[in-house]
């Protein structure tokens, strides 16, 4: 499906799309809340790790809105301003710009200055609190956003991607499998896709499965784009505690530095609660990619002064660990 370019070569461009159109899951609920907020905010930042699903979710709401897109990747800043000079004349343009982009501060501050009519969404990453720093010097207050919870998958959109893609699974497979992955849309692909091969053991858990889609998201795409030295240094505390009391793995939070840490972390699908609500852990497919040898690694080479997972559990928590 391609997205409406006005006849304008720049505005040609399509948000990148790895899956087969056909294999996409309609999500009426997620595109509409995507309107609201695009309709109402000049910059809206879309925060969290990759594979959450922001681009599917922008590619079905601008070919549904008709409005249009211009990317600007790989694209110099002068071209990109001159483009939406033009088009935000004319009506309400969207411009998809990447926090990690060189120069995106300074970008995003020529656009917004352009015309009202302008409108930048903005692909963060997992570290939510600078990012919203950064922006809100730019703009003077903070810029709306699209928490990561949003993107994460029901359980009734479980079941009818897994519909959509032949998998038969029953309410409680369905329960499972929101429980090991949280929603998180890259990893519940994998999961599904495994789950419809005909090299699947039948023995493999849901939670085997996950583990396996969560080793090859982090080795695919790298720790650092999916958690800040901070949170990695509290999900090190956690893969070695079964559990920790709620109001604990709070002030741990806060002993890192980050007030937000936690709350990120449960946003991105990373971290879940129990059953009982008062206990937070890592998620169970994300735990047993945790305890692979690829993490490990990646936390073998957090920056000198972080914490050490152990340390912070003998010496801040003083016996808070359950597990």
């Amino acid at each position: 499906m391609k997205i409406p370019t006005k006849g304008v070569p720049l505005l040609a461009q399509t948000l990148s799309l790895s899956e087969d159109p056909e294999r996409i899951l309609v999500r009426p609920r997620l595109v509409n809340h995507l309107a609201d907020v695009v309709a109402t905010s000049q910059v809206v930042l879309l925060p969290g790790p990759p594979g959450i699903g922001r681009s599917t979710a922008l590619h079905q709401w601008i070919s549904s809105s008709g409005r249009p897109w211009l990317s600007a990747e790989d694209r110099p800043d002068d071209e990109v301003v001159a483009a939406a000079h033009e088009k935000g004349s004319k009506g309400l343009v969207v411009i998809g710009v990447w926090m990690a982009r060189d120069n995106a501060p300074a970008l995003i501050e020529r656009l917004v200055s352009i015309h009202e009519r302008i409108r930048v969404v903005v692909r963060g990453g997992p570290d939510f609190l600078r990012e919203t720093a950064i922006l809100t010097d730019i703009l003077g207050e903070a810029p709306a956003s699209v928490n990561p919870d949003v993107f994460h998958l029901t359980r009734s959109e479980i079941g009818r991607l897994a519909d959509q893609r032949n998998v038969k699974v029953t309410d409680r497979d369905v329960a499972e499998i929101h429980r090991t992955t949280g929603g998180y849309g890259a990893v519940l692909t994998m999961v599904l896709d495994q789950a419809a091969s005909p090299e699947r053991s039948a023995a493999m858990s849901w939670t085997d499965a996950s583990g396996t889609a969560f080793t090859e998201l982090v080795a695919h795409v790298g720790v650092e784009r999916m958690l800040t030295p901070t949170q990695l240094a509290l999900a090190d505390v956690l893969s070695i505690a079964d559990q920790l009391p709620l109001d604990a793995a709070v002030e741990l939070a806060h002993t890192l530095g980050r007030r937000g840490t936690l709350r990120e972390l449960q946003a991105f699908r990373l971290l879940g609660r129990d059953a009982r609500g008062d206990e937070v852990g890592i998620l169970p497919g994300f735990r047993q990619a945790i305890e692979g040898g690829a993490w490990r690694e990646a936390a073998a080479r957090r920056p000198p002064g972080s914490f050490a997972g152990k340390q912070l559990v003998s010496g801040i928590m003083a016996g808070a660990v359950k597990g």
